[in-house]
């Protein structure tokens, strides 16, 4: 059986690594040198030893491994299958977005692996975390609260746009303004409809 608190950790890790600490600047590098490839995986990998150190212990240490492994084995197969699709002049937005949605797919299937792997191994919170929630009268699902809201932001806004590729207008000077404050309104919209839901 899957460990819903270590897949919870494992996605939140993702979602701040994969999007909110790698910005759209290294994400075009990332696309075109190995070396800003493997940077993003070490911030990825960072940012999971962060999320992760809250219920942390030494047998999680081979999970942790596996989630930064992964992930880079992942990101190399797109940026190898990627270049070759652009030496071919053969890329397209639509060649584009079903490049993202796999590399997304086969993430979220790696962290659910890592996540079962991980069940068998005892989860020690520390008693000086759950007494500081406690105190402050967080709820027992902070992390998903905080999951959910980071998710409903950049990697939705991202996601609609690959999905809306196809229907992308032609390029205009005041573009990149309107697509931002469209961004903003679409995640103000999915937070209200979050809020009224729960």
């Amino acid at each position: 059986m899957i460990s819903r608190v270590y897949f919870i950790h494992f996605l939140l890790g993702h979602v701040i690594g994969d999007f909110y600490i790698q910005t759209d600047k290294m994400a075009d590098k990332k696309e075109k040198s190995i070396k800003w490839l493997l940077v993003h995986c070490l911030y990825y990998e960072l940012v999971m030893i962060l999320v992760l150190s809250p219920i942390f212990t030494y047998k999680l240490i081979v999970p942790l491994i596996l989630l930064g492994i992964s992930h880079l084995f992942i990101d190399i197969i797109k940026y190898v299958i990627l270049t070759k699709i652009r030496k071919s002049n053969k890329y397209t937005d639509i060649k584009d977005r079903n490049a993202y949605f796999i590399d997304q797919i086969l993430h979220i299937a790696s962290l659910l692996v890592i996540a079962y792997l991980a069940n068998d191994i005892e989860l020690k919170i520390s008693d000086l975390i759950i007494d500081f929630f406690n105190e402050l009268r967080i709820p027992n699902n902070f992390v998903l609260w905080v999951l959910t809201l980071l998710i409903i932001h950049k990697p939705a806004n991202i996601t609609i746009q690959k999905l809306l590729i196809k229907y992308k207008p032609e390029k205009k000077d005041n573009q990149k303004r309107d697509r931002n404050a469209g961004r903003l309104i679409g995640t103000i919209e999915r937070i209200i409809m979050l809020i009224l839901i729960s």
